[in-house]
């Protein structure tokens, strides 16, 4: 699975997921995996 990248430019790992989610439009990207 790929992980998305974000605006920033950093990756998010699954493991942090509900550590920081920048926005809730971007959330749904992990919702969709």
């Amino acid at each position: 699975m790929t992980h998305p990248v974000f605006a920033s430019g950093t990756v998010i790992k699954p493991t942090s997921l509900a550590i920081s989610i920048p926005s809730p439009s971007e959330a749904t990207i992990f919702q969709d995996c």
